[in-house]
């Protein structure tokens, strides 16, 4: 009697073994996105919502619209076809590269800045607008270059790249 309740113990767990492996999902670093995109003629690009002129979403319709829009579309019916469609998910400067791994979009297109520390973990295509970065501060005030703000609090945008300028040159200063 307990070799049958061994076998069949055994049986139920290679089946149900055989099952899950089944089921198990292509991890996002697997999956050919290309050929995906083929498949359903559709890219999805993590865009920002919150950033004028590049990325932003319209109040009065909803839609997304701006550079990196257009640019969006464009590339997609250059990669696709005239069939091409777009579908956009909005990411913040925090969330798009986990986004992005997850295989929760196709493609960034984000405001964001290709660094060494980046391109260890993601490819980028050549960039396609070079920017520079300021600092913003009130008429006639002390702080003229980024190591004036040591010891001063600051507002900066987690997981952008600016946020680690600021600590790599003022490093007392205070994020916000």
């Amino acid at each position: 009697m307990k070799r049958w309740k061994y076998l069949i113990a055994l049986l139920v767990s290679l089946s149900l073994g055989i099952v899950l492996t089944g089921c198990h999902a292509q991890s996002a670093a697997d999956q050919d996105v290309l050929a995906n995109a083929k498949k359903t003629d559709t890219i999805t690009w993590g865009v920002k919502a919150d950033t004028k002129l590049l990325g932003l979403t319209d109040v009065r319709d909803g839609k997304q619209k701006g550079f990196e829009i257009d640019i969006a579309k464009a590339l997609t019916k250059q990669i696709l076809g005239k069939k091409g469609q777009t579908k956009f998910v909005t990411v913040t400067s925090q969330s798009r590269i986990p986004i992005l791994k997850n295989g929760n979009v196709d493609a960034i297109i984000a405001t964001m800045t290709i660094t060494p520390e980046r391109k260890k973990i993601l490819e980028f295509s050549n960039s396609y607008f070079d920017a520079g970065q300021s600092l913003l501060v009130k008429n006639n005030s002390p702080i003229k270059r980024v190591q004036d703000l040591n010891h001063r609090t600051i507002i900066g945008v987690v997981g952008s790249n600016s946020v680690e300028t600021v600590k790599k040159f003022a490093p007392d200063a205070k994020i916000l």
